[in-house]
């Protein structure tokens, strides 16, 4: 194992042999994490239309899990009805977290 200072190389501990099979995969993971956030952003004015104080966030919420389930499977998939089927898939899971969480964070609140 190789070492440049404290820290092992990723090619040391056999982590960068990874099969790179489209450019856009850097733009995916990078866009992954940014929804990521921006859907916790979501979960909290989700959790406030649970709360009663209006309907907008659950719109909001619905209409950013649309549009990131379409560029994540746009950009996973190259088939058109895997496309479809993975854009389905990933719009349920965003909308079935928002709302999990929203009750979450309605049962404990900040």
């Amino acid at each position: 194992m190789s070492h440049r200072g404290a820290v092992p190389d990723a090619q040391a501990l056999g982590l960068g042999a990874g099969r790179v099979v489209a450019v856009t995969f850097e733009y995916g993971n990078a866009f992954a994490i940014v929804a990521g956030l921006l859907n916790m952003l979501v979960v909290l004015d989700a959790h406030d239309t649970l709360r009663g104080t209006g309907d907008l966030a659950l719109r909001l919420m619905v209409l950013f899990a649309f549009f990131v389930s379409v560029v994540f499977a746009a950009l996973t998939h190259d088939d058109p009805s895997a496309q479809v089927r993975a854009g389905i898939r990933m719009f349920a899971m965003f909308v079935g977290a928002g709302f999990a969480l929203g009750w979450i964070l309605y049962l404990f609140p900040l």
